[in-house]
């Protein structure tokens, strides 16, 4: 399904006075069935809604779906460093609709040497099914001092080695300066210290990974850089509310991800609505490094803890004061599953799931799915740009339910799932990037079956470009 709809100011149709307008005077106009409906059985879905530091290593919470005969016996949680390799590994009892709390005591082993992004996968390990992926940033907080910082987790999305992970606040701050700075020496770490300390964890972490990547000094040198955002941010959240018109459950993300189902218990009816978004830029950073000093900085977990002495470099920078131009191919897929059961007259669901994609603010894919349906669409396009390229995700997630004698029975359900994936390689660009830069993002809470499809959606576009990557 391709087509365009009106949008308001937030880029999504309002549908939710739809929702409740069909609750209050359009429910008997509905063509309602004859005969019972259960709602569909899903297959077994996981999702991460918390991931943090528990004072030597990761604490993990996973939220299981309710549907008990979907669920494997058992699964595994392994954790994953920035180069790949697994360095924890925890069995998971699944519980229908539980929370789950878990350790990882060695899934951070010197993020400095192994890279500050990893990845988190729920494993079925008999079927051979990955049933959860989740990339997470290391951050540092270092607001209250030059010399101490915190370490955090945030989501984050996947890349290949040739792209600095950046957040978007960050990433626009480096953009600002290459603009106003050309022909100007800096000192990167004074500059953001005194202008924005909220972002002085931010400009070790980018120093680090450059210096890792520059060859040599003095001239202008360029590096991928990805500024990543999402609404709402953090990991997913669990739903769940009963009120004396129903039940609904779920899950909020992240970003644009969402799962809901509503079960009616009255004529008060009930409903929930959900928005989210997923947004990837990438571009090139061009820079001439001319020194850097040693910044040693004591790294602290959150209330006590393991403690790290990390010298950080502190450059001295000038903007190069010209244009990288490259070419970016991008890839977006959108999905999504509607399905509502009511058995007579009086009683009434309503259900919609609607997304769109977006590439430098221009509608490429647009799908929804009203009542009972659903979307599953993909496009890929190439832009030619000097100053980097964006690609977006956005959705909305609705769900209502009334009945108005005990024998009745209404219900809903909305789920839906996607990827982005933005390929760049450079063209006019004398002194690097010297590969080309990968980025994506995906997730759903359709299944199992799903997320293989779109993690094979997004390893397949780069492969046709010559990118080996695990997304």
């Amino acid at each position: 399904m391709s087509r365009r709809i009106a949008r308001g100011p937030r880029g999504l149709v309002p549908l939710l006075p739809r929702l409740l307008a069909v609750l209050s005077v359009g429910a008997l106009s509905l063509a309602l069935p004859v005969g019972a409906q259960e709602l569909p059985e899903d297959e077994a879905t996981v999702a991460f809604v918390g991931v943090d530091l528990d004072g030597e290593g990761l604490r993990v919470r996973l939220q299981w779906s309710e549907d008990e005969g979907t669920l494997p016996e058992y699964a595994q949680l392994v954790s994953y460093d920035g180069r790949g390799e697994a360095n924890d590994l925890v069995e998971v009892f699944p519980e229908p609709g539980a929370v789950i709390e878990l350790r990882l005591p060695d899934a951070l082993r010197e993020p400095w040497e192994s890279g500050w992004t990893q990845r988190l996968v729920v494993e079925d390990p008999w079927r051979g099914e990955t049933l959860a992926v989740q990339f997470y940033d290391l951050k540092l907080d270092c607001q209250e001092s030059e010399e101490q910082c915190v370490l955090g987790v945030a989501p984050a999305s996947g890349t290949n080695e040739e792209v600095v992970h950046l957040s978007a606040e960050f990433d626009e701050t480096l953009a600002r300066i290459e603009s106003s700075y050309e022909g100007m020496e800096f000192d990167l770490w004074a500059m953001v210290s005194a202008e924005t300390p909220h972002l002085r964890g931010d400009a070790l972490l980018y120093s680090h990974q450059v210096l890792r990547r520059l060859p040599y000094w003095g001239e202008c040198f360029c590096v991928w850089s990805s500024g990543t955002s999402l609404s709402p941010s953090g990991f997913a959240q669990a739903i769940s509310d009963s009120t004396s018109g129903g039940l609904v459950t779920g899950t909020r993300g992240p970003g644009a991800v969402g799962s809901l189902t509503v079960r009616a218990a009255s004529r008060l009816g009930i409903s929930f609505h959900l928005e989210g978004s997923n947004d990837l830029r990438l571009r090139p950073s061009c820079f001439r490094w001319f020194q850097y000093d040693d910044w040693r900085v004591v790294v602290r977990f959150p209330g006590g803890g393991r403690e790290w002495f990390i010298p950080f470099p502190r450059p001295y920078l000038m903007p190069c004061g010209y244009s990288c131009s490259a070419r970016y191919d991008h890839a977006g897929r959108l999905s999504g599953k509607s399905f509502v059961t009511y058995t007579d007259g009086t009683a009434v669901a309503t259900a919609f799931v609607e997304s769109f994609y977006r590439v430098d603010g221009g509608d490429q894919l647009y799908g929804v799915a009203d009542q009972s349906a659903e979307f599953d669409d993909a496009t890929v396009l190439s832009v030619w740009s000097a100053g980097g390229t964006t690609s977006s995700v956005s959705s909305a997630l609705g769900v209502s339910a009334m009945r108005t004698v005990p024998a009745s029975n209404a219900a809903a359900n909305a789920r839906n799932g996607f990827f982005a994936a933005i390929f760049g390689e450079p063209n006019l660009c004398w002194t690097g990037p010297f590969g080309p830069g990968a980025v994506w993002t995906h997730g759903t809470l359709q299944g199992p079956t799903q997320t293989q499809s779109l993690r094979q959606g997004v390893r397949d576009f780069f492969a046709e470009r010559g990118v080996d990557i695990v997304p």
